[in-house]
């Protein structure tokens, strides 16, 4: 079994260097939009487009999962987290649409004893958020995504940090400081959202959002870890 784990896209086009690549699943991490670097909002939504075409083209073997800087282009979404599009909102909007019509996007994919989400996952947020951790876990999250989106958006409390740092917060806003003190039991987490220097792997959480630094993708072929360069 090999599996390739891509993080945190904003608006790059990587597919050119994976299509050739022999696996099992492709994971993408989330965070499709708001491109840190130079790219232009067509330019964006054209990778985009090519990633859910690749989805299409292979159903089970492409993972879509679904960060923070896509919830705020749902169309029915009402929260605007940081680098929020308001030039272009409604293109984006009309982008994920379309996924989100096709069910082409999850919130978590698990292989074995590994557990991929955007930011990752904690007892306290599922306990809050009255999804039940047992044999359907995955399923139960996202089935959420499509049937009540409301449970991923950013939370505020009156000790909420800005940038996430609470057991509470969703798996596309939660930071990894926290899973280390509240996350589940018997899995290693991969997540993005939180920016590296290199994908680093610390205990049960593998931290991959590094495409912007050092270029790099993971790859787990038989329970080996391994970090590959684009």
């Amino acid at each position: 079994m090999k599996l390739i784990a891509i993080g945190d896209i904003h608006g790059r086009n990587c597919l050119q260097n994976l299509r050739d690549v022999d696996c099992d699943f492709f994971i993408f991490i989330g965070d499709y939009f708001d491109a840190y670097e130079d790219i232009s909002t067509d330019e964006e939504i054209i990778n985009f487009l090519r990633i859910l075409k690749f989805k299409r083209e292979f159903p089970e073997k492409v993972i879509l999962l679904f960060g923070n800087h896509d919830f705020h282009y749902l169309k029915n979404s009402t929260q605007m987290y940081s680098r929020y599009n308001f030039n272009n909102y409604s293109l984006l909007e009309d982008s994920m649409e379309i996924a989100m019509k096709e069910n082409l996007l999850q919130i978590c994919f698990k292989n074995e004893h590994f557990l991929f989400s955007h930011a990752g996952i904690t007892k306290t947020w599922l306990e809050n958020s009255g999804i039940v951790n047992d044999e359907n876990l995955v399923k139960n999250i996202n089935s959420a995504l499509y049937e009540n989106p409301q449970v991923f958006e950013f939370i505020n409390k009156t000790d909420t940090k800005p940038n996430g740092k609470n057991t509470y917060q969703s798996p596309i806003w939660l930071r990894p400081e926290c899973l280390k003190e509240d996350g589940l039991e018997n899995y290693i987490q991969v997540i993005g959202h939180t920016k590296q220097k290199a994908i680093s792997h610390q205990n049960n959480l593998i931290l991959i959002d590094a495409l912007g630094s050092s270029n790099e993708y993971l790859c787990i072929e038989n329970n080996e870890i391994s970090v590959v360069k684009f």
